[in-house]
Protein backbone atom coordinates (compact mmCIF):
# COMPACT_ATOMS: atom_id res chain seq x y z
CA UNK A 1 0.00 0.00 0.00
CA UNK A 2 1.30 3.43 -0.96
CA UNK A 3 1.63 5.86 1.97
CA UNK A 4 1.15 9.53 1.12
CA UNK A 5 2.67 11.95 3.60
CA UNK A 6 0.62 15.10 4.17
CA UNK A 7 3.16 17.68 5.27
CA UNK A 8 1.84 20.77 7.04
CA UNK A 9 3.23 23.35 9.44
CA UNK A 10 0.45 22.64 11.94
CA UNK A 11 1.08 20.00 14.60
CA UNK A 12 -2.39 18.42 14.46
CA UNK A 13 -4.71 17.86 11.50
CA UNK A 14 -8.02 19.75 11.32
CA UNK A 15 -11.27 17.80 11.48
CA UNK A 16 -12.36 19.13 8.09
CA UNK A 17 -10.72 20.47 4.96
CA UNK A 18 -8.31 19.02 2.42
CA UNK A 19 -6.50 16.68 4.83
CA UNK A 20 -9.78 15.00 5.73
CA UNK A 21 -10.92 14.81 2.10
CA UNK A 22 -7.55 13.49 0.98
CA UNK A 23 -7.59 10.82 3.71
CA UNK A 24 -10.99 9.66 2.45
CA UNK A 25 -9.86 9.64 -1.17
CA UNK A 26 -6.67 7.76 -0.30
CA UNK A 27 -8.62 5.05 1.48
CA UNK A 28 -11.01 4.71 -1.45
CA UNK A 29 -8.07 4.37 -3.85
CA UNK A 30 -6.19 1.78 -1.80
CA UNK A 31 -3.63 4.13 -0.27
CA UNK A 32 -3.00 5.66 3.17
CA UNK A 33 -2.60 9.29 4.22
CA UNK A 34 -0.13 10.13 6.96
CA UNK A 35 -0.47 13.68 8.34
CA UNK A 36 2.62 15.15 10.01
CA UNK A 37 4.55 18.25 10.93
CA UNK A 38 8.16 18.58 9.63
CA UNK A 39 9.52 18.37 13.19
CA UNK A 40 7.75 15.02 13.66
CA UNK A 41 10.25 13.33 11.32
CA UNK A 42 12.75 11.00 13.02
CA UNK A 43 15.56 10.85 10.47
CA UNK A 44 17.75 8.50 12.47
CA UNK A 45 15.11 5.76 12.56
CA UNK A 46 13.27 6.89 9.39
CA UNK A 47 10.00 7.13 11.29
CA UNK A 48 7.19 9.70 11.35
CA UNK A 49 5.20 10.56 14.49
CA UNK A 50 2.00 11.62 12.79
CA UNK A 51 -1.71 10.96 12.38
CA UNK A 52 -3.91 8.67 10.29
CA UNK A 53 -7.68 8.87 9.94
CA UNK A 54 -9.54 5.83 11.27
CA UNK A 55 -13.11 5.18 12.39
CA UNK A 56 -14.23 8.79 12.21
CA UNK A 57 -11.24 10.49 13.81
CA UNK A 58 -7.51 11.21 13.64
CA UNK A 59 -5.30 8.78 15.55
CA UNK A 60 -1.66 9.23 16.58
CA UNK A 61 0.70 6.78 14.96
CA UNK A 62 4.37 6.07 14.38
CA UNK A 63 4.93 5.10 10.79
CA UNK A 64 7.78 4.44 8.39
CA UNK A 65 8.72 7.27 6.05
CA UNK A 66 6.00 7.75 3.39
CA UNK A 67 6.52 6.86 -0.26
CA UNK A 68 5.71 10.40 -1.43
CA UNK A 69 4.95 13.70 0.29
CA UNK A 70 2.11 16.12 -0.43
CA UNK A 71 3.43 19.54 0.56
CA UNK A 72 0.44 21.55 1.75
CA UNK A 73 2.18 24.65 3.04
CA UNK A 74 4.23 27.18 1.12
CA UNK A 75 5.89 28.65 4.23
CA UNK A 76 7.51 27.13 7.31
CA UNK A 77 9.46 28.31 10.35
CA UNK A 78 13.24 28.19 10.11
CA UNK A 79 13.46 24.90 12.05
CA UNK A 80 10.64 23.38 10.02
CA UNK A 81 12.22 24.50 6.74
CA UNK A 82 15.45 22.68 7.58
CA UNK A 83 13.52 19.46 8.14
CA UNK A 84 11.52 20.02 4.94
CA UNK A 85 14.75 20.39 2.93
CA UNK A 86 16.08 17.17 4.41
CA UNK A 87 12.85 15.32 3.65
CA UNK A 88 12.94 16.66 0.10
CA UNK A 89 16.38 15.10 -0.36
CA UNK A 90 15.08 11.67 0.63
CA UNK A 91 11.44 11.46 -0.49
CA UNK A 92 9.69 12.59 -3.70
CA UNK A 93 7.50 15.68 -3.18
CA UNK A 94 4.20 15.74 -5.06
CA UNK A 95 4.21 19.47 -5.68
CA UNK A 96 6.12 22.71 -5.29
CA UNK A 97 5.07 26.33 -4.96
CA UNK A 98 5.05 28.22 -8.23
CA UNK A 99 5.99 31.47 -6.49
CA UNK A 100 4.51 34.97 -6.41
CA UNK A 101 2.47 36.53 -9.20
CA UNK A 102 5.29 38.92 -10.25
CA UNK A 103 7.74 36.00 -10.39
CA UNK A 104 5.40 33.85 -12.49
CA UNK A 105 4.61 36.66 -14.92
CA UNK A 106 8.29 37.57 -15.31
CA UNK A 107 9.15 33.93 -16.01
CA UNK A 108 6.38 33.67 -18.62
CA UNK A 109 7.56 36.90 -20.26
CA UNK A 110 11.15 35.67 -20.21
CA UNK A 111 10.40 32.48 -22.13
CA UNK A 112 8.00 34.22 -24.50
CA UNK A 113 5.53 31.52 -25.48
CA UNK A 114 2.56 33.00 -23.58
CA UNK A 115 3.63 36.65 -23.44
CA UNK A 116 0.75 37.80 -25.66
CA UNK A 117 -1.74 36.38 -23.16
CA UNK A 118 -0.44 38.30 -20.14
CA UNK A 119 -2.86 40.98 -18.95
CA UNK A 120 0.04 43.14 -17.80
CA UNK A 121 3.79 43.06 -17.24
CA UNK A 122 3.78 46.33 -15.28
CA UNK A 123 5.54 45.80 -11.93
CA UNK A 124 3.04 47.88 -9.93
CA UNK A 125 0.06 46.02 -11.37
CA UNK A 126 1.75 42.67 -10.78
CA UNK A 127 2.07 43.43 -7.07
CA UNK A 128 -1.72 43.66 -6.61
CA UNK A 129 -4.75 41.41 -6.97
CA UNK A 130 -7.75 44.43 -8.11
CA UNK A 131 -7.65 43.09 -11.82
CA UNK A 132 -10.55 44.20 -14.05
CA UNK A 133 -11.73 40.87 -15.42
CA UNK A 134 -14.36 40.85 -18.12
CA UNK A 135 -18.06 41.69 -17.99
CA UNK A 136 -21.19 39.57 -18.11
CA UNK A 137 -24.12 40.58 -20.30
CA UNK A 138 -25.60 42.13 -17.16
CA UNK A 139 -22.45 44.19 -16.55
CA UNK A 140 -20.90 42.28 -13.62
CA UNK A 141 -17.13 41.80 -13.66
CA UNK A 142 -15.92 38.21 -13.65
CA UNK A 143 -12.84 36.08 -14.18
CA UNK A 144 -12.69 32.44 -15.23
CA UNK A 145 -10.83 30.00 -12.99
CA UNK A 146 -9.04 27.17 -14.78
CA UNK A 147 -8.14 24.50 -12.22
CA UNK A 148 -5.58 21.98 -13.51
CA UNK A 149 -3.87 18.93 -12.01
CA UNK A 150 -1.60 16.08 -12.96
CA UNK A 151 -3.45 12.78 -13.10
CA UNK A 152 -2.62 9.13 -12.44
CA UNK A 153 -0.62 9.04 -15.70
CA UNK A 154 1.44 12.08 -14.73
CA UNK A 155 -0.30 14.17 -17.38
CA UNK A 156 -1.93 17.58 -17.00
CA UNK A 157 -5.70 17.79 -17.21
CA UNK A 158 -8.34 20.43 -16.51
CA UNK A 159 -10.50 19.44 -13.56
CA UNK A 160 -12.70 22.53 -13.40
CA UNK A 161 -13.56 25.63 -15.42
CA UNK A 162 -15.87 28.04 -13.63
CA UNK A 163 -16.57 31.79 -13.26
CA UNK A 164 -15.86 33.94 -10.22
CA UNK A 165 -18.18 36.94 -10.27
CA UNK A 166 -17.87 40.26 -8.44
CA UNK A 167 -20.72 41.69 -6.35
CA UNK A 168 -22.25 45.15 -6.65
CA UNK A 169 -20.37 46.16 -9.78
CA UNK A 170 -16.92 45.87 -8.14
CA UNK A 171 -13.94 44.84 -10.23
CA UNK A 172 -12.66 42.40 -7.56
CA UNK A 173 -13.83 38.85 -8.17
CA UNK A 174 -12.15 37.20 -5.18
CA UNK A 175 -14.59 34.98 -3.25
CA UNK A 176 -12.84 35.89 0.02
CA UNK A 177 -14.08 39.49 -0.29
CA UNK A 178 -17.64 38.95 -1.44
CA UNK A 179 -17.24 37.47 -4.90
CA UNK A 180 -19.17 34.33 -5.75
CA UNK A 181 -19.12 31.40 -8.16
CA UNK A 182 -21.86 30.15 -10.46
CA UNK A 183 -22.76 26.84 -12.06
CA UNK A 184 -20.32 26.64 -15.01
CA UNK A 185 -22.63 25.12 -17.60
CA UNK A 186 -25.49 27.52 -16.89
CA UNK A 187 -23.19 30.55 -16.82
CA UNK A 188 -21.25 29.82 -20.00
CA UNK A 189 -24.36 28.89 -21.99
CA UNK A 190 -25.87 32.22 -20.95
CA UNK A 191 -22.76 34.21 -21.87
CA UNK A 192 -21.61 32.38 -25.01
CA UNK A 193 -24.93 30.91 -26.22
CA UNK A 194 -24.43 28.59 -29.20
CA UNK A 195 -20.62 28.98 -29.01
CA UNK A 196 -20.58 27.45 -25.52
CA UNK A 197 -18.92 24.16 -26.54
CA UNK A 198 -16.30 25.90 -28.66
CA UNK A 199 -15.21 28.19 -25.83
CA UNK A 200 -15.15 25.41 -23.25
CA UNK A 201 -12.91 23.27 -25.47
CA UNK A 202 -10.68 26.25 -26.18
CA UNK A 203 -10.26 27.04 -22.48
CA UNK A 204 -9.62 23.38 -21.65
CA UNK A 205 -6.84 23.15 -24.24
CA UNK A 206 -5.37 26.50 -23.16
CA UNK A 207 -5.29 25.44 -19.50
CA UNK A 208 -3.42 22.22 -20.26
CA UNK A 209 -0.92 23.92 -22.60
CA UNK A 210 -0.18 26.72 -20.12
CA UNK A 211 0.17 24.31 -17.19
CA UNK A 212 2.57 22.12 -19.17
CA UNK A 213 4.63 25.17 -20.12
CA UNK A 214 4.76 26.42 -16.52
CA UNK A 215 5.80 22.94 -15.40
CA UNK A 216 8.63 23.03 -17.95
CA UNK A 217 9.72 26.48 -16.70
CA UNK A 218 9.69 25.25 -13.09
CA UNK A 219 11.93 22.34 -14.02
CA UNK A 220 14.19 24.49 -16.19
CA UNK A 221 14.76 27.17 -13.54
CA UNK A 222 14.46 25.29 -10.25
CA UNK A 223 14.72 21.57 -11.04
CA UNK A 224 11.20 21.03 -9.63
CA UNK A 225 7.83 19.80 -10.87
CA UNK A 226 4.37 21.29 -10.42
CA UNK A 227 1.23 19.28 -9.72
CA UNK A 228 -1.73 21.67 -9.40
CA UNK A 229 -2.55 25.21 -10.55
CA UNK A 230 -5.35 27.75 -10.34
CA UNK A 231 -5.26 30.05 -13.38
CA UNK A 232 -7.47 33.15 -13.51
CA UNK A 233 -8.16 34.50 -16.98
CA UNK A 234 -10.40 37.00 -18.69
CA UNK A 235 -11.86 37.07 -22.19
CA UNK A 236 -11.86 40.53 -23.76
CA UNK A 237 -14.32 41.98 -26.27
CA UNK A 238 -12.33 40.46 -29.15
CA UNK A 239 -12.55 37.02 -27.47
CA UNK A 240 -8.82 37.08 -26.66
CA UNK A 241 -7.67 35.27 -23.51
CA UNK A 242 -5.88 37.38 -20.91
CA UNK A 243 -4.03 35.82 -17.95
CA UNK A 244 -4.65 37.71 -14.71
CA UNK A 245 -3.21 35.45 -12.03
CA UNK A 246 -1.72 32.00 -11.46
CA UNK A 247 -1.52 30.32 -8.07
CA UNK A 248 -0.63 27.07 -6.38
CA UNK A 249 -2.99 24.89 -4.33
CA UNK A 250 -6.24 26.62 -5.41
CA UNK A 251 -9.33 26.10 -3.27
CA UNK A 252 -12.18 24.02 -4.64
CA UNK A 253 -15.38 25.92 -5.51
CA UNK A 254 -18.51 25.28 -3.40
CA UNK A 255 -20.17 23.21 -6.13
CA UNK A 256 -17.29 20.70 -5.98
CA UNK A 257 -17.26 20.23 -2.21
CA UNK A 258 -17.81 16.59 -1.34
CA UNK A 259 -17.07 15.26 -4.83
CA UNK A 260 -13.44 14.26 -4.01
CA UNK A 261 -12.61 14.63 -7.73
CA UNK A 262 -9.55 16.77 -7.03
CA UNK A 263 -8.41 14.59 -4.13
CA UNK A 264 -8.76 11.37 -6.17
CA UNK A 265 -6.65 12.94 -8.92
CA UNK A 266 -4.04 13.89 -6.36
CA UNK A 267 -3.94 10.35 -4.95
CA UNK A 268 -3.62 8.95 -8.47
CA UNK A 269 -0.67 11.22 -9.19
CA UNK A 270 0.92 10.32 -5.84
CA UNK A 271 0.73 6.62 -6.70
CA UNK A 272 2.20 7.39 -10.12
CA UNK A 273 5.17 9.15 -8.50
CA UNK A 274 5.63 6.32 -5.98
CA UNK A 275 5.76 3.81 -8.85
CA UNK A 276 8.35 5.93 -10.67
Amino acid sequence: MVTIGYLDRKKKPPDTGRAYALAAAAKAEGAQLLYFNPLAADFENRKINGYVYNDGGWEKTTNAFPDVIYNQSGSYSERQACAVDRLRDEIPFIGNSIGSKPTVFRNLARFGKFTDYLATTDSESLAGHPYPGCRTRAGAAYVIRLHTQKNAKGEWETVQIYPRISPNGDAICDTSVGGYTADPETFFKLEFENQYDIHMLRLDEFAVMLSSHLDWIQNELYGEELDELGIDIGIDESRNIRIYDIGWRPESPPHMCGSLTIEKNLVGYAKYLAAK
